[in-house]
């Protein structure tokens, strides 16, 4: 659902500003990439989130019972690859040795956890591409795209046992800038909750450093890499698709 050509305002940004701008673009490390389906666009990963557990009049309670409602606020980061619109091949005319882009995003979901649909509910949020900045030792930090998202969240099958979820109905909508003329884009979404597993082969929680997996299309476990932990936590994995 592109609603402007964004190749063309992107290069044309990008040209004005390519004796400003001389840092290569980075993103997270290749070895992010290797078991991602390669239709899969960006991969973001859950580095932290706040969640509140909530009754039938809002408030918040520790009694599964009363619980209707949880409302979860996420800081995610990850990487976009290039030649998709949020990392758009153009930025290869200032960073010639780019392979994706870095891209980090702040979300908020409102998950019914009773009702006819158990485990659904909208999702917003915003996002940013950046660059590195005033430390090439740490993750980058520039800003050179902006935007924000909404989708539809069903973790329906999480709530039932199975450790994957859905996001459906995404839009992505780019904020007018130096880089862009802005623009929306749809795209889906697989999210890949961590687990453990028992001896018996059990499922269960995946606690600090202790190995933990993600389930596979096929439906089978995918060991977390260490590149896929935040300060030693196995980390929700986002797949996202452009459509």
């Amino acid at each position: 659902m592109r609603t402007v050509n964004w190749k063309g305002a992107v290069a044309r940004s990008l040209l004005g500003l390519a004796a400003l701008l001389v840092v290569p673009m980075v993103g997270a490390t290749p070895a992010m990439a290797e078991k991602v389906n390669p239709s899969v666009g960006a991969v973001l990963y859950e580095v932290a989130e706040d969640a509140y557990f909530l009754d039938a009049n809002g408030m918040p309670t520790g009694d599964p019972d009363k619980i209707v409602l949880r409302v979860a606020t996420a800081q995610l980061t990850g990487w976009v690859e290039l030649g998709t619109p949020l990392c758009p091949s153009e930025f290869l005319l200032v960073y010639p040795k780019a392979k994706r882009c870095a891209l980090n995003a702040i979300g908020t979901d409102y998950v019914s956890l009773q009702g006819d649909q158990p485990g659904t509910g909208p999702v917003s949020g915003v996002f940013s591409v950046v660059i590195q900045g005033d430390n090439p030792t740490d993750g980058p930090e520039g800003v050179a795209l902006t935007g924000t998202f909404t989708g539809t969240v069903d973790l329906s099958l999480a709530l039932a046992g199975t450790p994957i979820g859905f996001l459906t109905g995404g839009v992505f909508q780019v904020d007018p800038g130096p880089f862009s003329q802005g623009g929306s884009f749809a795209f889906t979404g697989t999210f890949r909750l961590p687990f453990s597993l028992s001896q018996d082969g059990s499922k269960g929680p995946a606690w600090g450093n202790r190995a933990a997996f993600y389930l596979t299309d096929n439906g089978r476990p995918d060991r977390v890499r260490q590149d896929e932990r935040a300060i030693g936590w196995a980390t929700v994995r986002l797949e996202i698709e452009f459509q």
